[in-house]
């Protein structure tokens, strides 16, 4: 069990400032162009009082030592690269270069205000903190982490709870620059009779320098790797305290004993057991084609329906956590980003969504009480599902990372599409010993989703300027039974099930989307 011992209260700062300006300018009387520039400027994360550090491999002199004070020994671990944030001005460099133009224009195609095309161009940036301050923290000197060996028992004490001989940094790329995005578009809109407005257009999002976390110290797994550390194997594994005769054996017996020694011991900057590198790498690619029918209010009815095909390419898809299909968020090899390369976790190729009001007609042989005020509402969501990584769950890489993916031998997507088994088991291998497996990411696509929530209004007005409203809405009112994704690791017993439903895999059961039939009540007063 890892623990961190010390004080962590931190006080973090860092400012953001802006400056823009923008025009619109009419090129012809039905032509319209809007143009802009903006600058932006993030300053550096900083604790006010310099608690914080970080580690820069061009400081890695020399291994970080095995001993119990080594983790508040600051000229050591200077030594072994760790800088504090008062030695190097900031734990990254800062980045002033973020200009961020924007241009659109507007045509009234014949001049009359019912058909209108847009295009648009604009870069936009995104601060770059996102779960930097909760991490870099964690770092010696100022928070050193703790080992509980596991399971604990009686033998181990006193030595049950003291400072880890291999800690755990969480660092930044020391050239860390601001992620942004340049958004890009080209739509047509159409006004149909019965205030019904038709829209249709191509949106496209590129992200450039977005943020992901790597191992950088992962363990080599090859033998002419091994042969080229400082300092070599042998030292590393009688400095962890092995006998002579069983060094000799590992190193000796290489490649075939590499499994069995330790993954710390084959680290590229020996003493750290891993070192995550908050860094600016990836690169996404959004392309869609929307189209969009709105009837704004009139007669009693109004309806959206919107319909999107769209595919998004990235490396990673969220900074730190799981991702958002549940699968790990860190590179199965780190030194092979090449690799990551695939669908987006949120990559749904085809959304539906349909939404109606619908005031009924007053029934005028009932007492206007109960004839009157009536609407019933509809909402309908369907879509495609959300690719998934599948996972071997053993390890066979020998990174100690537990990433792997496993070979492809056949077509995942080719079914059966059960609840026992959502897609082709049969497909994945597992990869060799000491090799990583050729799977993609994402390449596994889950069940898609489909809903459809039911409203009935009522409502009654007591005086001039007071209402009673009542609703009855029925969430999922056809019960239609959705899925979240299927188990993905290889080595489990539901390998391909699908066993959980969307709700539950939100932590939000029974009141999340995607769970069963739910009915409310509400009562509402407006005066």
């Amino acid at each position: 069990m890892l623990e961190f011992v010390g004080d962590s209260h931190r006080n973090f700062r860092t400012s953001s400032y802006g400056v823009f300006a923008q025009d619109s300018f009419k090129l012809r009387h039905n032509l319209t162009l809007n143009y802009g520039l903006r600058y932006e400027l993030n300053t550096v994360l900083r604790e006010a009082h310099g608690r914080l550090s970080t580690w820069r491999p061009q400081d890695f002199t020399t291994y970080l030592p095995l001993a119990p004070t080594v983790q508040t020994d600051l000229a050591v671990l200077r030594a072994s690269g760790v800088v504090t944030q008062g030695e190097v001005g900031g734990i990254y460099d800062p980045d002033h270069n973020n200009l961020a133009p924007r241009i659109g224009l507007a045509w009234d195609t014949f001049g009359n205000g019912k058909t209108v095309v847009r295009t648009g161009y604009g870069v936009f940036y995104e601060t770059i903190i996102g779960n930097i301050p909760g991490n870099v923290m964690l770092n010696p000197p100022f928070l050193p982490d703790y080992f509980t060996p596991f399971p604990f028992t009686a033998a181990l004490w006193p030595n049950v709870f003291g400072p880890s001989p291999f800690p755990v940094l969480t660092i930044t790329q020391q050239r860390l620059r601001t992620p942004y995005a340049q958004h890009y578009n080209l739509e047509i809109q159409h006004e149909l009779p019965g205030r019904i407005l038709l829209e249709i257009g191509y949106v496209g999002t590129s992200g450039t320098k977005l943020p992901r976390f790597r191992q950088i110290d992962q363990a080599f797994i090859t033998q002419k790797q091994l042969n080229q550390l400082t300092p070599d194997l042998s030292t590393r594994l009688s400095l962890m305290g092995l006998p002579p005769g069983a060094v000799q054996s590992l190193v000796s017996g290489m490649p075939t004993t590499i499994p069995f020694i330790p993954s710390v011991a084959r680290t590229p900057y020996f003493g750290y057991a891993q070192l995550f590198q908050a860094e600016n790498v990836v690169s996404s690619n959004y392309n869609s084609w929307q189209a969009k029918l709105d009837k704004r209010f009139s007669h009693g009815l109004s309806f959206l329906t919107s319909y999107t095909w769209s595919h998004s390419i990235d490396g990673a898809s969220v900074f730190f956590g799981s991702g958002a299909n549940a699968t790990t968020i860190f590179p199965q090899d780190n030194y092979n980003l090449r690799a990551e390369r695939g669908n987006s976790d949120f990559d749904i190729r085809h959304r539906l969504s349909w939404s109606l009001i619908y005031e009924l007609p007053a029934m005028h042989q009932l007492p206007k009480l109960l004839g009157q005020g009536w609407q019933v509402g509809g909402i309908l969501t369907l879509q495609t599902g959300q690719p998934f990584s599948v996972l071997t769950g053993k390890g066979l890489s020998g990174t100690g990372l537990g990433n792997d993916r496993p070979d492809l031998v056949g077509d995942p997507n080719a079914g059966p599409h059960t609840v026992q088994k959502w897609f082709n088991t049969s497909a994945f291998v597992d990869n060799q010993p000491l090799t990583f497996g050729d799977a993609g990411r994402n390449i596994v696509v889950g069940p898609g989703y489909r809903d459809f929530d039911f409203s009935i209004l009522k409502n009654m007005k007591l005086g001039e300027s007071v209402n009673l409203q009542f609703r009855t809405e029925f969430f999922n009112i056809t019960n239609h039974p959705s899925f979240a994704l299927p188990s993905n690791i290889r080595a489990a017993a539901n390998f391909g099930a699908l066993f959980t439903t969307p709700d539950a895999a939100q932590n939000n059961v029974g009141l999340g989307s995607g769970g069963p039939r739910l009915a409310q009540f509400a009562l509402k007063l407006s005066f």
